[in-house]
């Protein structure tokens, strides 16, 4: 994806109550600090060659809108077309735009399943196979690119998708492990958005891995004095995972 990356949160489910409301102000606020953070900044380092011309990707993500569905349901299993669904009425309904250089990001409770090619994400009473996930769908001739993520917090399987199971950098465990998988997914869907990158090297181990997949609960080096925390977005502290760099073949904090 090139140029600015224009980002809309989705969140369903019930996240009424305290502790939703500080999760949704926290990732609507990764959201709107991340583009030109030196973390999101590899993805600089990637691009593209068309016809002689090149085009590196953008640093500048811009957080446009978050909106909250209103649903009832808490426990059951929602299915890939349902997610597209939820996705398709909020843009002909005109609360979000149709924006071929969007991200539409789907966050929903960790009480909510969610089913995509066989694997569940979450449940009652499924086993989780799979953290975040990006895809996309057409809509009036257009391409609409969306991730899905949950909240850790509430997962039958917490420990699976995030890093820490204690204290966290922002006293929020379902938001501070959550983020980690919405950047991980994040930055495959502006590098992979068109199967574009990839680890095309058949001898690799990492043989057709996306960037964040390359990377995966590899987290470096924690800040100086913390014990949860790795990187600085927007003034406050996060465990993110590594992000592939390219030029230099390996996994990085940052760039440069």
């Amino acid at each position: 994806m090139a140029g600015t990356v224009n980002i809309y949160n989705i969140y369903y489910g019930d996240f009424s109550s305290t502790v939703g409301t500080q999760f949704k102000s926290l990732i609507d606020y990764f959201a709107q600090t991340v583009g030109g953070s030196s973390w999101y900044n590899i993805m600089s380092t990637y691009y593209q060659t068309i016809g002689g011309t090149t085009t590196k990707a953008s640093n500048i993500v811009t957080w446009k809108k978050s909106v909250a569905t209103a649903t009832t349901q808490q426990a059951g299993t929602l299915s890939q077309s349902q997610i597209e669904t939820v996705i398709k009425n909020l843009i002909t309904s005109g609360q979000l735009p149709l924006d071929t250089n969007g991200i539409y990001a789907f966050v929903f409770r960790g009480d909510i399943g969610v089913s995509y090619g066989g694997s569940s994400w979450a449940g009652a009473s499924s086993t989780g196979e799979w953290c975040g996930l990006h895809t996309s769908f057409t809509l009036s001739n257009s391409n609409i690119n969306y991730f899905i993520a949950g909240d850790t917090n509430n997962a039958p399987y917490p420990s699976g998708c995030r890093a820490l199971s204690g204290s966290t950098a922002n006293g929020n465990t379902g938001a501070d492990g959550t983020v980690s998988v919405y950047a991980h997914e994040l930055v495959e869907t502006v590098s992979n958005t068109y199967g574009a990158w990839w680890d095309s090297l058949p001898s690799s181990t990492t043989y057709g891995y996306e960037n964040g997949d390359m990377c995966a609960w590899t987290f470096g080096t924690l800040l100086p004095g913390s014990s949860n925390a790795n990187a600085v977005v927007g003034g406050k502290k996060w465990l993110l995972q590594q992000n592939w760099l390219p030029t230099v073949g390996g996994c990085r904090q940052q760039y440069p």
